[in-house]
């Protein structure tokens, strides 16, 4: 044995023991983190599949059901997604043969009550506010809302739909698929009409119809259609008209989402205090998105980001009305003869189909919808 390594001091040896035992668990961890992160992008890469196709996940159609009372025991060849294409998403619905089945909208409604019930979530209520409060944003939860004196003025004392049962209903989203679809009139003939984003009526109504029963106003709708309103006499003319177009019908204002959207319903509501406009205002809680999250995300058979206004009033609807009729919901560029579509029916804003929403993936979800008679979705011309 070398004489200059029996010399050395039994602490050295411990130090050069530790160094050693230390290098072989960084080797360890070193190596266990890989494994970890081919795993992790293993799972991306699943998830980026079942997120893009959205069609092949043969353990993903059952419903969770608190009751265990799902009316989907089908077999697994019933319930794979016919709709794996763009191409078979955008063809020709047969609409001659449907009809509403009453069991299975009513296993839904039982279903969407378990995590939204618009007894008690579909508003705040003055009651449980007074001037001066803040409420927190559902997005900018660092940012709180005041409630202002002409907030709380338009707050509803009721809820307006507590109670309420409607026996046909019309849900109009914005697609340019409703532009020369003479729609107007099928869309009018239903007891309750359900519009998304504020979105005009004028001159189309041969196409989109007029009643209002329900329309929404997301502020970021606001930022683009009204911008500058407190600034431009022409735009808050053109806006306090449309306001007005919707007589006393219920009109519903995302208050307490993003504090981007503050300015806009601060002004919103100014004016219809102002004004003196009758629309009946409602404001759904700050936690409303993520029940309506929650529903679609928990059948473990559609895989929605945040779902998008027009999807968030197809559930409302489900739980108030019989029999439901959906128009204007076609996310794609082109129809099914290869025409060009606009974005939204009433401008010529670019089409886009990024953002915070899965639109082919809740049309997928329509159309499903649709074949099981939960709804009835209209893509195609109602009239010459």
């Amino acid at each position: 044995m070398d004489d200059s390594l029996t010399r050395m001091p039994r602490v050295t040896l411990q130090r050069l023991g530790l160094a050693v035992s230390v290098l072989v668990l960084l080797n360890f961890f070193l190596s266990l983190q890989d494994v970890v992160k081919v795993e992790i992008r293993l799972k991306r890469r699943h998830h980026t599949w079942v997120t893009h196709n959205r069609f092949n996940d043969t353990n993903s159609h059952i419903i969770k059901s608190d009751n265990n009372t799902s009316s989907y025991n089908h077999s697994q060849d019933a319930l794979r997604p016919k709709y794996h294409t763009i191409e078979s998403l955008m063809a020709p619905i047969n609409v001659s043969a449907w009809h509403v089945n009453s069991t299975e909208v009513l296993h839904w409604r039982r279903y969407i009550t378990q995590y939204f019930n618009p007894e008690k979530d579909f508003t705040v209520l003055k009651s449980q506010y007074k001037v001066g409060d803040t409420v927190k944003y559902e997005v900018s939860v660092r940012d709180r809302c005041n409630i202002t004196q002409q907030l709380h003025h338009n707050m509803p004392e009721v809820n307006p739909l507590a109670g309420k049962r409607f026996r046909t209903c019309s849900v109009v989203g914005n697609s340019g698929i409703l532009l020369n679809s003479g729609c107007g009139r099928d869309i009018d003939s239903a007891d309750f009409v359900i519009r998304c984003n504020l979105a005009q009526t004028l001159p189309y109504v041969h196409d989109v119809g007029i009643k209002h029963g329900l329309t929404t106003m997301n502020p970021s709708v606001m930022a683009h259609d009204y911008r500058f309103l407190d600034q431009n006499a022409t735009v808050k003319a053109r806006f306090v008209d449309r306001l007005r177009q919707l007589g006393d019908s219920i009109f519903y204002q995302f208050a307490f989402v993003n504090k981007n959207g503050r300015d806009y319903i601060q002004w919103t509501n100014e004016i219809i205090v102002n004004e003196s406009l009758p629309v009946k205002s409602v404001f759904p809680p700050r936690t409303c998105n993520g029940m309506i999250r929650k529903v679609w995300s928990r059948t473990r058979e559609f895989q929605f980001k945040r779902p998008s206004s027009g999807m968030y009033m197809i559930t409302v609807a489900i739980t108030i009305c019989d029999e439901i009729h959906v128009y204007g919901y076609f996310p794609f560029k082109e129809d099914h003869r290869g025409t060009r579509l606009r974005y939204h029916y009433y401008d010529h804003r670019r089409y886009s189909t990024g953002g915070l929403h899965a639109m082919p993936e809740e049309y997928r979800a329509l159309r499903m919808l649709h074949d099981r008679g939960v709804l009835r979705l209209h893509n195609d011309r109602c009239r010459p």
